[in-house]
């Protein structure tokens, strides 16, 4: 494959030349150094043949640069090749990109100012939104030495004192940034897998969170620490980080040299992977790039554009999987297979006290029958809560504590027998307050089930309308796959 070099011929080039030598040396790729002409900014742009003679003046001035810099750089166990392009330079490189199916490209950064971004724009930023391939950044004014030392740390190293094999190269030190449930944070994760394989690395998986909206997602109540990481929401985070991971990236939280970050932060994520990168003295920050287009584009900031900003060591964004392209059944062309899922270890059976309620835990309790597990038998006392409900707290018409007891036990009674033979743990689970269907929901995150069991009653018209349906409730606002047992017709109102 081949590793791209963009260079502005400015005083950073060298330094971007010579890094993505460095990489292309160890994935054993061809090295292509560009740089793009861009006719907009020549003194003379109508066409005319002064304006093309200018060109092409301003090409071969290029491609005498490059042909220095190539030289530079030592050939003798890797191949390069310059090419002088034409047109925008985000243009001009993406679709090179696209022509050789490049591996990576390797840009610098001057670090202007938001002043500057708006004046003269970033290629490298639109690099990052448009490209199909990682993107390398390196901050001018900050060499990247310690991930040049790491990329040259082969077995061909010479011999030590008095024959001694050289010392273990130092560990590549890299934070990751992680988003919940997101598929450049996947593609993130996979590069850092893969630079695992091919040397010692110090992984630090960092999920920074906005506290108002965790504890509103969790439903957590009571004075809360609005500037401070929560101890229970970052339980939660990394739990379920570390649950997404373990699935899709097998043995990698088992390495020694993996740990996780789960903080609070309330300004620009850039700034706070910048900011955990210092404090693990990283060599390296790796981000997704979620590529977000029209609309969403305005509506949606790139974390990966965010940390650019910010951070002063190389930055490697890379660019969510495209997902794949439906196929169209009335071709006759078959899908793909589907993977079966993992059995249900952990349900949450809602009910209500009711006959339905009752046949919601009886069901619950039957996805568990084969390999057993834990189901939380959970019930709400419905009122009012202050809001927001992490601020206040909330003691008006609260449940006594041996109200709580005794509806604990009524839970309890509703458990047969036989549950403990199928390997099945029954935990009660009273809820306080609040709306019925947030609060079930906001406990399954919270107990991080695989499903949710809750009864519908079967109403309809104006009891509906009047009463709601905590089963629509949940249907609407779940995580998690959602299992509705429904009346049968003699039993309804």
């Amino acid at each position: 494959m081949t590793i791209i070099a963009a260079i502005d011929l400015s005083d950073l080039s060298r330094g971007v030349a010579t890094l993505a030598a460095d990489i292309a040396r160890a994935f054993g790729d061809e090295l292509l150094i560009v740089h793009a002409v861009d006719a907009r900014f020549t003194s003379n742009t109508d066409g005319g043949p002064s304006g093309q003679e200018e060109l092409a003046l301003v090409a071969g001035a290029a491609q005498e640069s490059l042909r220095e810099l190539r030289g530079s750089l030592g050939a003798a166990s890797l191949a390069i090749e310059t090419r002088v392009l034409a047109g925008p330079p985000d243009a001009a490189i993406e679709a090179l990109v696209r022509e050789v199916g490049a591996r990576m490209i390797v840009a610098g950064t001057h670090g202007r100012g938001v002043v500057g971004r708006m004046l003269s724009g970033s290629v490298v930023e639109r690099l990052v939104l448009r490209v199909p391939c990682p993107v390398l950044v390196i901050r001018h004014g900050h060499p990247p030495t310690s991930l040049e030392r790491w990329l040259e740390r082969p077995g061909h190293q010479p011999l030590g004192q008095q024959g001694q094999p050289p010392p273990e190269p130092a560990p590549l030190r890299v934070v990751v940034g992680l988003d919940r449930g997101d598929q450049a944070t996947d593609a993130a994760l996979a590069f850092a897998q893969e630079l695992s394989t091919r040397g010692p690395c110090e992984l630090t998986l960092v999920h920074e969170y906005w506290p108002p909206g965790e504890y509103v997602r969790l439903g957590m109540r009571g004075p809360r620490d609005l500037f401070e990481t929560d101890p229970e929401v970052a339980g939660v985070l990394e739990r379920d980080l570390r649950a997404r991971i373990s699935r899709r990236f097998s043995g990698m939280l088992s390495a020694p040299n993996v740990r996780f970050r789960v903080c609070a932060e309330w300004g620009p994520i850039g700034d706070a992977l910048a900011r955990e990168a210092h404090e693990a003295k990283a060599d390296l920050i790796i981000v997704g790039s979620s590529q977000p287009h029209g609309w969403r584009r305005l509506k949606r900031a790139s974390v990966a554009l965010s940390t650019l900003h910010f951070a002063p060591i190389p930055l490697l964004c890379v660019p969510e999987r495209p997902p794949a392209a439906p196929r169209d059944a009335a071709d006759g062309a078959t899908s793909a297979p589907v993977a079966i899922a993992a059995p249900l270890r952990s349900v949450l059976a809602a009910t209500d006290l009711s006959e339905a309620g009752a046949a919601a835990v009886s069901h619950a309790l039957s996805l568990l029958r084969a390999q057993g597990g834990v189901a939380h038998i959970c019930t709400v006392s419905e009122r009012a809560l202050p809001s927001p409900m992490y601020v206040y707290a909330a003691e008006q018409g609260a449940l006594s504590p041996a109200q709580i007891a005794t509806l604990e036990e009524r839970l309890r009674l509703l458990v047969p027998a036989e549950a403990k033979g199928f390997g099945i743990e029954c935990r009660p689970c009273v809820i306080d307050g609040g709306d019925a269907a947030e609060q079930l929901v906001a406990a399954a995150l919270r107990l991080g089930v695989d499903a949710i069991v809750v009864a519908s009653h079967g109403r309809s018209g104006v009891k509906r309308a009047v009463l709601g349906s905590v089963a629509e409730g949940v249907l609407r606002r779940a995580e998690v796959p959602v299992y509705v047992v429904h009346r049968g017709p003699a039993e309804r109102d």
